[in-house]
């Protein structure tokens, strides 16, 4: 398989190919390994998919655990941009 991050192969692809590749297989029923090298990635990540899809629904797929958006900081945890000044 390419592990390279190229505009053709995301090193995180995008939701709707994900949920393609769910729907083919686990909906469909098409053969795992023939959807994994039609698509370019590996079968080990359409399962990753699958249990991320199963755990947490369509929002385990969005985003991987290190580009998840931090939240908003607590008042008094942190200094505002005016008491910095």
């Amino acid at each position: 398989m390419n592990k390279q991050n190229t505009k053709e192969h995301l090193r995180h692809p995008a939701l709707n190919l994900k949920l393609e590749a769910l729907h083919r297989c686990f909906e469909l029923g098409e053969d795992i390994q023939t959807v994994s090298n039609e698509i370019g990635y590996s079968t080990a990540s359409i399962y990753t998919w699958r249990k991320k899809y199963i755990q947490k629904s369509v929002a385990g797929l969005m985003r991987s655990s290190k580009e998840r958006a931090r939240g908003t900081p607590q008042e008094g945890t942190l200094a505002s941009f005016k008491e910095v000044e």
